[in-house]
């Protein structure tokens, strides 16, 4: 995780203060003031209260944002490569026990007709070098869920180097509505997944046709963001509304540029079809490959 993407999840989690002094440490001297500014606005906004409070709130996050996209343009090589996945998780851990104090106010926050909508996220990608793929598509993710209108109706849980178990334990634990798969595909066979000894192995498609049979009260929409996946997205979809699979190889940047179209749209109450073509205009937009590849099964 890079400094840009560090300063991106530090808003996205309403730590507004921390990312405000990351962002005035790697700015130049150029943008000092303007950063310094931004932090002046952070304490109106902990002033504020009710729905002047989010408004205020609102204003700043599009001021950080703004000041990240042209302070990262001057950034070294060196400063781009410095990892702060410890540095955020040391945040997350120490917020924990304290609600955070530029928390947004539940009732404030519009009301979704879908209700609490509780996503699982699987990674089973047997190759170690591509867990920084599965981080910066969980990072988009999260990120587009948490700057959405509706981030409070919306549950996210990860779980990474999935075998059978944990599928099954994260299905009951957590009755997600949305379940979605990062890794490979099998072809015709299946979806890749690891045993109890972390080695490959594949989760057929009869054992996804009974897996999603039994799960089907409450999942009603799966993303199999694997490469040819089409087969098994046939397969689950007669047991659930909606499933979205790959006809053909996927790049990683594009399985990820789907990815946050799709979440930024979910967060802002559109329907599982809206969103899916929410997820294929960002892949067009950003000069993808691949914006055919996605399929929807309805």
């Amino acid at each position: 995780m890079n400094v840009v993407e560090y300063i991106e999840l530090l808003v996205a989690q309403n730590h507004l203060e921390q990312a405000l002094e990351k962002l005035l440490e790697i700015s130049s001297k150029y943008y000092r003031k303007d950063v310094l500014g931004a932090m002046n606005n952070f304490q109106t906004v902990k002033r504020a209260t009710g729905v002047d409070q989010d408004n205020k709130r609102s204003r700043l996050v599009d001021q950080i944002q703004n000041l990240l996209k042209y302070i990262s343009r001057d950034l070294s090589p060196e400063a781009m490569n410095v990892d702060y996945t410890d540095a955020l998780a040391a945040i997350n851990a120490a917020s924990s026990n304290a609600p955070s104090i530029d928390t947004p106010e539940t009732p404030t926050t519009p009301t979704s007709p879908q209700g609490k909508t509780s996503i699982l996220f699987l990674c089973a990608n047997p190759d170690p070098t591509a867990q920084l793929n599965f981080d910066k598509e969980v990072n988009k993710i999260e990120l587009s869920l948490k700057l959405s209108n509706y981030r409070d109706k919306f549950s996210f849980h990860n779980k990474r180097a999935v075998n059978g178990d944990i599928i099954r334990a994260g299905l009951r634990d957590y009755k997600p509505e949305v379940v979605h798969f990062s890794g490979h595909g099998a072809g015709e066979e299946g979806i890749i997944i690891l045993d109890e000894f972390d080695e490959p192995t594949i989760l057929s498609n009869q054992a996804l046709n009974a897996m999603f049979k039994i799960y089907k009260t409450h999942v009603k929409c799966v993303v199999l963001n694997a490469c040819y996946s089409e087969e098994q997205a046939r397969i689950i979809k007669q047991h659930i509304p909606y499933v979205i699979g790959m006809s053909d190889a996927i790049e990683d940047s594009t399985s990820i540029a789907f990815s946050k179209g799709f979440y930024e749209a979910l967060g802002d109450n559109k329907t599982y079809p809206e969103a899916f073509e929410e997820g294929k205009l960002v892949i067009l937009m950003e000069n993808m490959p691949g914006a055919d590849i996605p399929q929807l099964f309805e």
